[in-house]
């Protein structure tokens, strides 16, 4: 973390040393612009700043309603990051016309958010499988779901705006929904069951433990 923070702050620095040399060469604000867009270094500069922006939103978000991550966590993360950056880069070939800062963009912003779905399946499944969980894991778990889900809805009425409905995956969108529904309902059922656990099964006393 202390690394990323300096790393962060030199970015920082780097930057605004390029923005102030810009403005202060070229006095006006077009002439400037088109000055920051069309340096290589500049540019360079600037794709640098939007990554660590996305670095800082990234370990914001996983402080706020993660905390520190568990090494089953870390693991999956790692290991679900290796494949999808892999196909991800098969699928770059396939979109060599629209290569492009804009795309680049979206397709580490899809990354962000595929990686927080993980961590968020992977999270779900730990307080399952946990006795006792605080209310506020609760809240925070809850609360990066409904995150979640409205990032997920710009990302969907992005691609309806931009590229229409995507005919070939209804049927998958039906049986993502469907499989949400069910684990709704069983996660309902769950509560219902363990609900009175303590009343129905009782701890046993010496006299049962003894015969």
């Amino acid at each position: 973390m202390i690394r990323l923070q300096t790393y962060a702050a030199f970015s920082l620095l780097a930057t605004a040393s390029a923005v102030y040399y810009a403005f202060s060469s070229r006095e006006q604000f077009y002439p400037a612009m088109v000055y920051l867009s069309t340096s290589k270094i500049c540019f360079v500069l600037l794709l640098n700043t939007g990554l660590v922006a996305m670095c800082a939103a990234w370990q914001l978000v996983k402080r706020v309603f993660l905390g520190s991550l568990r090494e089953a966590e870390v693991e999956r993360l790692n290991e679900q990051s290796w494949r999808e950056v892999v196909e991800i880069l098969f699928a770059v070939t396939i979109f060599r016309q629209d290569f492009s800062v804009a795309f680049l963009t979206m397709v580490a912003a899809l990354l962000l958010v595929k990686a927080l779905h993980w961590l968020a399946q992977k999270r779900v499944e730990y307080i399952e499988t946990t006795p006792s969980v605080p209310l506020l894991s609760h809240v925070r778990i809850v609360s990066f779901m409904a995150f979640l889900l409205v990032v997920d809805c710009l990302f969907l009425s992005n691609s309806l705006r931009n590229y229409g409905v995507p005919l070939h995956l209804i049927r998958e969108l039906y049986e993502t929904f469907r499989n949400f529904r069910i684990r709704i309902a069983d996660y309902v059922r769950y509560r219902k069951i363990t609900s009175n656990m303590n009343e129905r099964f009782p701890d046993a006393t010496a006299d049962e433990l003894t015969a």
